[in-house]
């Protein structure tokens, strides 16, 4: 085997374990953005349109912080895909309570041009 093979073997091997030996990286940044969308999408009463999204959302999260928190040997990569999941379903619910808030304020312009309509047309 040439010195460049050797060398090249060497490389690939010291990677290898340098991959393996690598521990995933900490959830506790998506943790945190997960606790910050439930925030909000509490702030934003988002329970009373999406009641399913929030209770999935804090589901997840408390899933996460468990999973950090009490593992003896702490499952990092899945902490951070279920707070990735409970910041989604926060987020959801938060858009779906804007959406409901929307229509209902789209709805009271309506009834309002319908009133204003009706007090235009000329009596008989």
């Amino acid at each position: 085997m040439s010195p460049l093979s050797r060398m090249a073997v060497a490389g690939a091997v010291l990677t290898a374990m340098s991959c393996a030996a690598t521990p995933p990286p900490s959830p506790g940044p998506r943790i945190a953005e997960a606790e910050e969308a439930l925030d909000r999408a509490l702030q934003l009463e988002a329970g009373e349109f999406a009641s399913l999204e929030v209770q999935m959302a804090a589901d997840k999260l408390e899933q996460a912080r468990s999973l950090v928190e009490t593992d003896t040997d702490p499952n990092f990569e899945r902490a951070r895909r279920l707070a990735e999941e409970a910041r989604l379903d926060a987020r959801l619910a938060e858009v779906k309570a804007e959406a409901a808030r929307a229509q209902e304020l789209r709805d009271q312009l309506a009834r309002a041009v319908d009133v204003l309509r009706e007090s235009e047309r000329p009596m008989p």
